[in-house]
Order: C-alpha cells, then sequence, then structure tokens
C-alpha cells in the first residue's frame, strides 16, 4: 500500500473526514488531500500529528513494519496483521471450521 492510501486508510479508521482532520493537522483541504494522493509528503511535525489523531504509531502510518529474527533475516510484515477486523474475521472463520468439523463426528 503507498503513503498516501495508508494516510487516507488511518484517517477513515480513525472516523475522520477530510477536512475535520485537516483542521486538526493545521493543514487546508487540498494540502492533505496532496498527502493522500502522493502528490506531496507531510513534513516530520505533521507525521507527528497524524499519529495522534488517528491514533497510530508513526511507523504504521510510513508502513514500517519490518521485523527482524536476526540482523541477517528481515521479515516483511503485511498490513493485515495490524487490521483488528481481519483478525476478528480470521478467527470466526476458524470457530466456523471447527464446528464443522464438529459435527461432522457426530
Amino acid at each position: 500500500m503507498d503513503l498516501g492510501k495508508r494516510f487516507k486508510r488511518f484517517r477513515v479508521k480513525a472516523g475522520y473526514s477530510q477536512k475535520e482532520a485537516a483542521q486538526l493537522l493545521g493543514v487546508n483541504n487540498y494540502q492533505l488531500g496532496n498527502y493522500e494522493t502522493n502528490r506531496s509528503e507531510p513534513n516530520i511535525d505533521t507525521l507527528r500529528k497524524m499519529s495522534e489523531i488517528y491514533n497510530v504509531t508513526i511507523d504504521a502510518l510510513v508502513g514500517n513494519f519490518r521485523i527482524s529474527k536476526t540482523q541477517d533475516t528481515p521479515i516483511e510484515l503485511d498490513d493485515s496483521m495490524y487490521d483488528f477486523d481481519y483478525l476478528v474475521k480470521t478467527v470466526e472463520d476458524i470457530a466456523k471450521k471447527i464446528d464443522e468439523m464438529n459435527a461432522n463426528k457426530q
């Protein structure tokens, strides 16, 4: 996912319209739109504000999901691993499959 889409995704998840978020960030709608369409990038102060109002880390905002088991073996985690809705659906799917397996045993 590109940077602009990530900014928009977190804004929407936080429940803000573009106008509301722009006001909280101290930028105009046009500028926030530019961030969300990759026409420009926010400075570090704006990233900090985004992080605060969207309630996510700056790493999440910029897509820095790299962890490392060892220094030589980085692992790239996809966004879905941090998406609560995705995790809930996965758990529900697993529970459904277990129920089906148990029903077939009887």
